[in-house]
């Protein structure tokens, strides 16, 4: 796999040069029916292809901003992205993993533009109920993992078919390192990321 780019050059990934920033997450409301269980039940089934979409808002502090192929605008540089993706997944009972992609457009209050490119895997989820946890380890670079948490929000004969949730980044080895994205913020139809079938 290759490694993230900006503006089509190789670079630190994006998620590392968060270590040295802070994350805010933008939007929405919590996912519907994010714990309903079903008891002796099988897993639902959240494999194949999905299409993603979501916000976010990167707090850069310094020289930072480098990374991210722009200017610093003032002690922090703030980037409000918008992205894009896919999640390939493979599911084996009420366990899956698999892969995803992320483009991502960015831009400061000043104007400056940026693209962030990202591949990694799904790694370690479950299903239970209508509740998804999993974690997107970025390929290449400083291993920095970011557990999801979700919901199946659509589900017809026990298929998945749109998911919605929020997340965190961690450094490895770093405890007080960990970036935390705060719940979504309250609206209508607002989420930190949502998954549908193509």
């Amino acid at each position: 796999m290759r490694m993230p780019t900006v503006r089509g050059r190789h670079l630190l990934p994006p998620l590392a040069a968060l270590l040295l920033a802070g994350c805010d997450g933008g939007l929405g409301t919590e996912p519907n029916g994010a714990s309903a269980a079903v008891g002796g039940a099988s897993a639902v089934d959240v494999s194949g292809e999905w299409v993603t979409r979501g916000e976010y808002v990167i707090h850069l502090k310094g020289d930072a901003a480098a990374f991210f192929g722009v200017q610093p605008e003032g002690p922090r540089t703030h980037l409000s992205c918008e992205f894009t993706g896919t999640f390939s997944v493979v599911q084996s009972g009420a366990t899956f993993g698999g892969t995803y992609t992320e483009a991502g457009r960015c831009e400061t209050p000043g104007g400056q533009t940026t693209q962030v490119d990202v591949l990694g895997e799904l790694v370690g989820g479950t299903v239970s109920g209508r509740s998804i946890h999993f974690a997107l380890l970025e390929s290449g670079g400083v291993p920095v993992e970011c557990p999801q948490q979700g919901a199946i929000v659509e589900l017809e004969d026990g298929v998945a078919g749109r998911l919605q949730g929020s997340g965190r980044c961690i450094e490895p080895g770093h405890p007080h390192a960990i970036l935390e994205v705060p719940p979504p913020r309250s609206g209508p139809n607002r989420q930190l990321w949502e998954a549908a079938r193509p």
